[in-house]
């Protein structure tokens, strides 16, 4: 069981380092005045994200 959750932890410490890259990266897109859907595309791209997840992230922190 021990075992179980230090797998469940590092999961939950990857999404968390997945997410502040994005995060990072949305950011930069706006500084360089990048629109919201290139933005979009981008992150899409980057991270290997369906439309869905990467609207969702953009939605956040843009």
């Amino acid at each position: 069981m021990c075992k179980a959750l230090e797998e469940l932890e590092e999961r939950g410490r990857e999404k968390g380092r997945i997410e502040g890259r994005v995060e990072g990266a949305i950011k930069i897109y706006k500084k360089m005045e990048a629109s919201r859907e290139d933005t979009i595309k981008n992150i899409m791209e980057d991270f290997s994200l369906d439309k869905e997840v990467a609207d969702k992230y953009v939605e956040e922190y843009y």
